[in-house]
């Protein structure tokens, strides 16, 4: 039984920590430090990186889904708020004020860059070839969703 269960602990060293601290930690970490900049991953950056590194079964099987970078998110976050802001009826900018609608536009645009899935985003790119992109799938429950969310923004405040 204890030569089992001595087994047992070393093939979860092998297995799991060898992994985890050998390629994870310093992937994460130079991950965060990209992402974040090199001040906020010294602060508090190497904590979050190595407790992401020490889940990576997690990271690598269940969330290793294609999400969106961070320099595509804000294009979209720029794209769709100035076009949330142009396209505002003037009867609502009159009604609720033009701060309200900034918050509306900022919520909604939140809401729907951090929704988006690769897929999505892929769709939206412009095609070179027809100077157009394609709706995205299921697109439009996307928007209904966000203007559910941030419908209250008009009103609050």
């Amino acid at each position: 039984m204890k030569n089992l269960l001595k087994k047992l602990l070393i093939g979860i060293l092998v297995f799991y920590f060898i992994p985890a601290f050998m390629f994870f930690t310093p992937y994460y970490n130079w991950q965060y430090a990209k992402t974040h900049g090199f001040i906020k991953w010294f602060l508090f950056g190497e904590v979050v990186a190595t407790a992401k590194a020490m889940a990576w079964p997690y990271f690598v099987f269940v969330k290793s889904k294609e999400d969106i970078s961070q320099s595509q998110r804000d294009t979209i976050l720029k794209g769709i708020f100035y076009m949330c802001m142009e396209g505002a009826p003037a009867q609502i900018t009159e009604r609720f004020g033009p701060m309200a609608v900034k918050r509306f536009c900022s919520c909604y645009t939140d809401e729907i860059a951090n929704s988006l899935t690769k897929e999505q985003f892929d769709a939206m790119i412009i095609d070179p070839n027809t100077g157009r992109s394609r709706v995205p799938p299921n697109y439009s429950s996307l928007v209904d969703k966000a203007n559910r969310v941030c419908a209250g923004e008009l009103n609050n405040r």
